[in-house]
C-alpha cells in the first residue's frame, strides 16, 4: 500500500494509475494532518512506502518527514518536487 500526501487531484490520479501498474493500492491524503492520521489507522499499518508533495498543506515538508519517520521509521519516504 502506498500513501500519497498531495492536495492536487490530478497528481493523485496520475500516481494512483502508475502505482497500480506496479501492483500497489494507493491511499491519498490532502494534508499533512490527514496523512499522519491515515498512517496511524488500521489500513495505514499496511503502508510500505510514502510519497509526499514538497508543498503539502498543513505543515512544512521537513517537519512532516520527521513526524512520518517517528510514526513509522521502517517505511521509506520519498518527496515529489
Amino acid at each position: 500500500l502506498l500513501l500519497l500526501i498531495d492536495d492536487e487531484p490530478a497528481q493523485g490520479r496520475l500516481i494512483t494509475a502508475l502505482a497500480a501498474r506496479e501492483g500497489f493500492r494507493t491511499l491519498i491524503a490532502a494534508t499533512a494532518e490527514e496523512g499522519l492520521e491515515r498512517l496511524k489507522s488500521e489500513e495505514g499499518e499496511q503502508v510500505c512506502v510514502i510519497l509526499l508533495d514538497q508543498w503539502v498543506p498543513g505543515d512544512d515538508a521537513c517537519s512532516l518527514i520527521a513526524d512520518l519517520k517517528s510514526a513509522r521509521p521502517d517505511v521509506p519516504v520519498l518527496m515529489l518536487t
